[in-house]
C-alpha cells in the first residue's frame, strides 16, 4: 500500500477511535502514523513495532478500518448472529473470539480461517 494512502487510512481510524473514546487504540494509531510518516516503515507491510507486545501493519490498519465498518473496508467482514457458527465449514466448535471492541466481536474460524463480524 503506498504511504500517503496508509496515512489517510490511519487518519480516520483515529478520528473514529476519538469519537469511540478509545484512548489506547488511538495513541497507538497515532504512533504508528508518526513513523510511517518518518519514514520507519518499508512498503509493502510498513511493519512498525508500536507496542512492546506487538506491531502494526498496513494489514492491522484494514483489519481495524473493517472491524469499525469504515470505508473502503467496511465490507470487509459480513455481520453474523452471536451464536453463528463458521458460514464456510458450519461448526461452532472451532469459533473463536479474535477481537473486540464497542458494539461487537470479530470471531474467527480455526478451521478454514474465516473471519466475521457480531454486532450488537
Amino acid at each position: 500500500m503506498e504511504r500517503s494512502r496508509l496515512l489517510e487510512l490511519v487518519a480516520a481510524l483515529e478520528e473514529r477511535f476519538e469519537t469511540l473514546e478509545l484512548r489506547r487504540p488511538r495513541e497507538l494509531a497515532r504512533n504508528y502514523a508518526r513513523a510511517v510518516e518518518g519514514g520507519h516503515s518499508l512498503p509493502p507491510l510498513h511493519e512498525v513495532q508500536v507496542h512492546p507486545s506487538g506491531a502494526w501493519t498496513a494489514e492491522s490498519v484494514t483489519r481495524w478500518m473493517g472491524m469499525l465498518r469504515l470505508p473502503p473496508y467496511h465490507e470487509r467482514y459480513p455481520v453474523q448472529e452471536k451464536e453463528a457458527p463458521c458460514p464456510i465449514c458450519r461448526r461452532r466448535d472451532a469459533v473463536h473470539p479474535a477481537g473486540a471492541l464497542a458494539g461487537g466481536v470479530l470471531f474467527r474460524c480455526a478451521v478454514d480461517d474465516k473471519s466475521w463480524l457480531c454486532v450488537d
